[in-house]
């Protein structure tokens, strides 16, 4: 794919998987809030004109994001011990690099 190198490639230190990765969740996104403010955000970071950060610190993605892991806690909580572990085993896990989030941190 051809493109300017733009916040989230510098965001992901050019690594062009972890770009596209950042890039195709932040379209999810946009397409499926119901916040007109935070959609036009993800398109103006999809269209290069302003920082991932601002995403990740706007009110709706916050609340978004903490319903999201309250659900998933709560449906891991419900599993027997046993079936959740080996639920976590299948799906692995995959941490996100320190230097990415440095890099968040910083904006």
């Amino acid at each position: 794919m051809d493109h300017d190198y733009s916040a989230i490639d510098h965001l992901t230190a050019g690594d062009e998987r972890m770009s596209q990765h950042v890039r195709a969740n932040i379209a999810v996104l946009a397409r499926r809030t119901d916040d007109p403010e935070l959609r036009q955000l993800c398109l103006d970071v999809l269209g290069g004109r302003t920082s991932v950060r601002r995403v990740y610190e706007h009110p709706s993605f916050r609340s978004r994001l903490r319903t999201s892991l309250a659900n998933l806690r709560a449906g891991l909580d419900r599993l027997p011990e046993q079936q959740r572990r080996s639920l976590l085993d299948q799906v692995g896990t995959r941490h996100t690099p320190d230097e990415l989030i440095e890099r968040l941190n910083q904006g």
